[in-house]
């Protein structure tokens, strides 16, 4: 079993504590010109011209842990910034570090690795988007599946679109599904 860092937004850090989110989608990269559906080995897969795709996060088995916004305070205690910003306090002036920065002993969040797989981002059904953390504004409107995937559309352009992987690409994606392991 391997561990390995991965990084979250804060509102996917706050998803995660909550238990409303177990599943992730990562750019692969470089992107293929297709996967061969059926060649899936331990280190990656392989795409249709047969180079082998990297596995970046992992395997099922392997951890992740988590990377959040964090700072040390005077008394050498590791303080998040998501627990502050969702009790409304202010945040400025504390000294936060790019998660970038954060070393695993720091790290509160551990995830066990249960699933990888390919697929293309629009391929995203409704209830990947509810494993992505999405939650519809009314369970009771029939409308969920469409409300819960354009959420994600838009919290997927917020983090990727500047970097030229926005929905519209539909750019082949890990998805990684996970179950956070309990202290």
């Amino acid at each position: 079993m391997n561990e390995r860092p991965i990084l979250f937004s804060p509102p996917m850090v706050k998803a995660i504590l909550a238990g409303q989110k177990w599943q992730t989608r990562r750019i692969v990269k470089p992107q293929p010109d297709g996967i061969r559906p059926s060649v899936f080995v331990e280190s990656g897969l392989e795409d249709l011209h047969g180079r082998e795709i990297r596995a970046t996060y992992g395997k099922p088995g392997d951890r992740l842990w988590v990377r959040e916004t964090f700072t040390i305070n005077a008394f050498d205690q590791v303080l998040y910034k998501v627990d502050f910003t969702t009790r409304g306090e202010e945040t400025s002036g504390m000294g936060w570090k790019s998660p970038y920065h954060m070393f695993r002993q720091y790290s509160r969040i551990l995830l066990n690795l249960e699933a990888v797989r390919v697929e293309r981002l629009q391929d995203i059904s409704p209830s990947d988007c509810r494993a992505e953390g999405m939650q519809p504004e009314s369970e009771l409107s029939l409308l969920w599946r469409d409300d819960v995937r354009t959420k994600y559309r838009i919290l997927w352009d917020d983090l990727n679109a500047k970097r030229g992987y926005g929905w519209d690409s539909n750019p082949w994606v890990w998805v990684l599904t996970f179950e956070q392991v309990k202290p």
